[in-house]
């Protein structure tokens, strides 16, 4: 039994595998760089391997997200990085034509100036260096001044060889990746908030591991804000709230983890606050799982204001019959802290069922 459990879960391991987006991502740079090849053998280039390397280049770069917005940036940046360190190079070589001496301190100044202008201009990555190899390249032979012409060239071929490959082969939109990301992620908060239950009817809090993956995804879910640049401004809007919130939602959820370690006993009691607070656990827990598998989420919505409501009630009725006296300092704060992260919870769920059936039938479809 436990042998045809492993072999099942290899086999769908393995189907993974050979429908993941990282796979097909990598048989497209590969695509991409022999297609490169050929032309660069075919037609005889002195220095085509540089399209190879270009095309290899802009495909890893965009190994992240393989979208066609991001890899029209990155082939931009390098095309006008190298013109632009092509231009400096030859330049120098023809005003200068520096001497060993002189060109020590010219690749130094070049090299730092090339790596601090790539914070300030990220198109400049590439500046520096392509200046510094054409003027190791004239020390070496004679250079015509198409050299920096033909450099630039080669960067371009293999750049539109990797704009064409991400254009036809399995492609992909900057907001498709996103949307799939949000969605993904929106499913394992799920899975998180579902063992904050477990957690929650076994009166412990997180293990470390549990913790460990609350981080990860949060580290994982604000990576995303780097993308967002690249959408048009409603999708912009909707994935940016979206980020907001899933943080917000982890946030919360490792507060409630953190909290029902110290909770004191009478909290667990068959209280009103105990029975709604469960309510609370279970409406949002339907809430996340209907914007995980796209159920309609307009009855939803009613319900959410009246558990509020519910909920606010309960927790007065229980400090008013003056539990916290009984308390240590810890409890207390335990107490409150868990009231504070699950109205927050409710508030946003409530806002992320709103904006999920509003884009429903939008632009990301």
């Amino acid at each position: 039994m436990d042998g045809g459990c492993a072999l099942q879960l290899t086999s769908q391991s393995f189907r993974n595998f050979l429908f993941s987006r990282q796979l097909k991502h990598a048989i497209k740079t590969a695509i991409a760089a022999v297609i490169c090849l050929i032309l660069y053998k075919s037609f005889h280039m002195p220095k085509g391997y540089w399209a190879v390397l270009t095309a290899i280049a802009v495909m890893q770069s965009t190994a992240d997200t393989g979208s066609l917005e991001s890899t029209w940036r990155l082939s931009f940046q390098r095309l006008f990085g190298t013109m632009v360190g092509a231009i400096i190079g030859l330049s120098i070589h023809v005003l200068i034509n520096p001497d060993y001496a002189q060109l020590v301190y010219i690749v130094f100044f070049l090299i730092v100036m090339g790596v601090y202008a790539t914070y300030l201009w990220p198109s400049l990555k590439l500046a520096g260096v392509t200046a510094v190899i054409i003027l190791l390249f004239a020390g070496h032979q004679p250079m015509s001044h198409n050299y920096a012409v033909l450099r630039a060239f080669e960067i371009l071929l293999g750049a539109v060889i990797a704009l064409i490959v991400s254009m036809t082969i399995w492609p992909q939109r900057m907001h498709q990746y996103l949307y799939k990301n949000y969605l993904k992620h929106m499913k394992q908060i799920l899975d998180l908030f579902q063992v904050v239950q477990q957690s929650f009817a076994g009166h412990h809090a997180f293990t470390t591991e549990q913790e460990r993956a609350v981080s990860d995804l949060l580290e994982e879910v604000d990576g995303e804000k780097v993308h967002l640049d690249h959408l048009l401004k409603s999708r912009k809007l909707f994935i940016a709230n979206s980020l907001t919130r899933q943080i917000r939602l982890l946030k919360n959820i490792k507060m409630i983890s953190k909290s029902i370690g110290d909770l004191p006993e009478d909290y667990y009691e068959d209280t009103p606050l105990m029975k709604i607070t469960q309510k609370v656990f279970f409406l949002i827990d339907r809430g996340l799982l209907a914007i995980v598998v796209d159920h309609p989420l307009d009855d939803l919505l009613d319900k959410f204001d009246e558990v509020n409501r519910q909920y606010e009630s309960a927790f007065e009725n229980y400090r008013a019959n003056k539990y916290f006296e009984h308390m240590s300092m810890a409890q207390s704060f335990a107490v409150v802290s868990l009231s504070i992260a699950v109205k927050k919870m409710l508030d946003l769920v409530s806002e992320l069922i709103k904006s999920r059936a509003t884009f429903r039938n939008g632009p990301f479809k």
